[in-house]
């Protein structure tokens, strides 16, 4: 099922699978195999069992866009870069999340880097069923960078590369040289990087 199933609509996929196939008991016999009242029951229990497992699998909605993998998530970074690096700041937006144009305005001026940060390690941060809402928070493939911002401060920062839907890559903090960072949680990273540069 592609969309959220509620108990009632599960209820009545059991209730109709139960009917059509032991609703009537074939003619002359027990040719069937099910025709004593022993298997009947423990087919009906079985017929029941799958279905509300598949309904309980649709109960949080859609799945989440899969993670993307490092080498698609690393072209992001490296095109993030490539922008920065080369005056281009308004194409990044182009590759960032909603918040961009705003952390972009909110960047002191000058502090583009010049230079490429170092590539500190990347992981996977997992999507989570956020059952008030009916959604799943962002998850993704995320990047650690450490480097030298236009004025000449180190900066360590956190970009989150994720699908927006239909395999469209953004990234979260893409103005990479502010120190973003990504909040994660026990629940959805299990290995957090380095969270300062050497």
């Amino acid at each position: 099922m592609s969309e959220r199933a509620s108990i009632a609509e599960c209820a009545g996929i059991v209730e109709e699978g139960a009917r059509r196939r032991f609703g009537r008991a074939p003619a002359g016999g027990s040719r069937g195999g099910l025709r004593t009242p022993g298997r009947r029951v423990a087919g009906m229990v079985l017929a029941s069992a799958l279905v509300v497992g598949a309904c309980a699998s649709s109960a949080e909605g859609p799945q989440p866009p899969a993670v993307p993998d490092e080498s698609a998530g690393i072209a992001i970074v490296n095109q993030l870069v490539a922008a920065a690096t080369g005056g281009n700041l308004n194409a990044i937006c182009g590759l960032g999340s909603g918040t961009c144009p705003h952390d972009l305005r909110n960047a002191a001026p000058g502090t583009a880097p010049s230079a490429p940060p170092r590539v500190m390690g990347s992981w996977v941060v997992e999507p989570v069923w956020q059952a008030a809402s009916g959604t799943w928070s962002v998850g993704g493939r995320a990047f650690g960078l450490c480097g030298t911002d236009g004025l000449g401060a180190r900066y360590y920062s956190e970009v989150l590369v994720f699908d927006s839907g239909g395999g469209d890559l953004r990234a979260v903090n893409a103005v990479f040289w502010t120190g973003g960072r990504i909040a994660t949680s026990a629940e959805t990273v299990t290995a957090p990087p380095r969270s300062s540069c050497p």
